[in-house]
């Protein structure tokens, strides 16, 4: 990826890390643990797993945004009092349940059901935890 001119590497850290915030903070150790390798940014799955990377940035101080931004994935309330408020993507959460209901009566009642619902997402929310990269 190309971003502001130089190269940067994206990472991923697959099969390793569920929803909980403990988790995340593992998997954030594992990301940072090299200074000359960092990501600039952490997209979580959740709030959750978000706020336990910022608590894992927070306890090796790096400056959340100014070293690195991170973004959750589900906008909730706590998003907005986490230090700093986390900018969250907000999905359309009672679309994908009709969704998924539907899915399940289908399958119930032996009806034909393809098992995938695809949404995009309703908003970035835009808080104090992510920057510009090139602010950086």
């Amino acid at each position: 990826m190309r971003v502001d001119g130089r190269q940067r590497q994206m990472s991923r850290i697959d099969g390793t890390v569920g929803y909980a915030a403990d988790e995340a903070m593992i998997a954030t150790r594992s990301l940072i643990e090299n200074p000359e390798n960092r990501p600039t940014a952490i997209l979580a799955a959740t709030f959750l797993t978000a706020a336990g990377a910022m608590r894992t940035l927070h306890e090796f101080g790096i400056d959340i945004p100014g070293k690195m931004s991170v973004i959750g994935i589900h906008d909730a309330e706590i998003a907005s009092i986490l230090f700093p408020p986390l900018t969250t993507v907000r999905m359309p959460n009672r679309e994908m349940g009709r969704r998924a209901a539907t899915l399940l009566v289908d399958l119930l009642e032996d009806r034909e059901a393809d098992g995938k619902i695809m949404l995009e997402p309703e908003k970035l929310v835009l808080r104090a935890s992510t920057a510009m990269c090139w602010q950086r």
